[in-house]
Parts: C-alpha cells; sequence; structure tokens
C-alpha cells in the first residue's frame, strides 16, 4: 500500500506543477501588459492568487515524490530542484502579500516596477526549477526507471 502511495505522489506531482506554472507566468505577464492596459489588472491579481495558492500542493507533492530517492545517486540533483521550487514558492508568496497589501492600502493599481522586477525574478526562480525538474526526468530517469543506490 505504502508503494502504490509513493508511485501515485511521484506521478502526480509533475502533473500538479503545471497548473502554478501557467498561471504565475500568466499573472507576471498580465501585469506588466496592465501597465498599458488596465482591464486585465484584476486579471493578475486571480491569476497570482490561484498560481500561489496552487504552488503549495506542488510543493507537497514533491517533498513526498522524492522520498524514495532519498540514499541514490540523484538526491542531489532532486535537492536543488527542490531548493528551487521552495525559493519559488517563498517569491510568489512574498508577491501575494504585496500585492494584496497594496490592494487594501490603494485599489487596483499598476503594477510598480520594483513588484514586476520580484515577479521577473519569480520567473527566473520558476524556469531553473523546471529546467532542474525536466533534468531529473529526462536526464536521470527519476519517476520513470529504477534508480541505482
Amino acid at each position: 500500500m505504502a508503494d502504490l502511495i509513493s508511485n501515485l505522489f511521484t506521478h502526480l506531482h509533475p502533473a500538479i506543477t503545471h497548473f502554478p506554472i501557467v498561471l504565475l507566468i500568466a499573472s507576471v505577464l498580465l501585469d506588466l501588459y496592465g501597465r498599458w492596459q488596465p482591464a486585465v489588472r484584476r486579471t493578475a491579481w486571480i491569476t497570482l492568487l490561484l498560481g500561489t495558492f496552487s504552488t503549495i500542493p506542488a510543493v507537497i507533492t514533491g517533498i513526498i515524490a522524492h522520498l524514495p530517492y532519498e540514499e541514490t545517486a540523484v538526491i542531489d540533483s532532486i535537492e536543488q530542484h527542490q531548493w528551487l521550487g521552495f525559493l519559488t514558492t517563498a517569491i510568489f508568496i512574498a508577491l501575494t502579500a504585496w500585492r494584496w497589501r497594496s490592494r487594501r492600502a490603494n485599489g487596483e493599481q499598476t503594477a510598480s516596477w520594483p513588484y514586476l522586477t520580484v515577479g521577473i525574478l519569480g520567473l527566473v526562480a520558476l524556469t531553473l526549477a523546471g529546467l532542474t525538474g525536466g533534468n531529473l526526468v529526462y536526464n536521470l530517469g527519476v519517476g520513470v526507471r529504477e534508480i541505482v543506490r
């Protein structure tokens, strides 16, 4: 039973992660576009909220998915991916808090350049996390083939 649950989470993680990836990219791009087109600002906020909250199950399933690989040769690569995931989640949680406070104080405003800069840094972290995740699957075979201990 434990193997079944572990296998489920190993395969669930890649499926779940693509939801926040798309939403967070869309949010930052919509915020950038919203500097000139005010009609998209609310959509940028909603995609940020959904994307940030959906990082939580992505992180949880990722932590569970890596457990079978603790004593394998790929653990260093997994931990690099894991820390980039934590960094990405932290950046977007901070952006969500920043945006929430700004919205409470000023209403629906244009995203500031410092806010957008942090958002772009978040996308860089997100991209690096995705690249390391792709390396885990496509080059190292994590979740696809038996890993040597």
